[in-house]
């Protein structure tokens, strides 16, 4: 076997000689969820975050948006979570922490 790069992040896999490529477990999509309000009640977090998520490729994140009272019950949260919020690979974000984990650090036009 041969190995080589991937184009993300230099994260190596093998090339059989059938032209199988075995990723391995590093070269995996983030999952990044949003959990927001029902559309009557979405306000300007809701919006951000959803505008957030659709600018992202879905070739290399897993997204997925869910409604409460369509895709879930607010019972099920756990009850220190208030909606909206953002979970990336399961953990819970706030919108600028996930900003910076998804985009990078945000920068401020000075030349205004």
């Amino acid at each position: 076997m041969v190995s080589h790069y991937t184009r993300r992040s230099n994260v190596p896999y093998d090339c059989s000689s059938y032209g199988h490529i075995h990723i391995t477990c590093s070269e995996v999509m983030k999952q990044i969820h949003a959990y927001l309000n029902p559309e009557s009640e979405q306000g300007i977090d809701d919006m951000r975050i959803t505008h957030l998520l659709k600018t992202l490729d879905t070739k290399d994140n897993e997204i997925r948006i869910y409604i409460q009272g369509l895709d879930f019950q607010k019972a099920a949260l756990h009850p220190h979570h208030v909606v909206p919020f953002i979970t990336i690979d399961g953990k819970r974000k706030s919108f600028d922490n996930a900003w910076e984990e998804i985009l990078g650090e945000k920068e401020h036009d000075t030349n205004i």
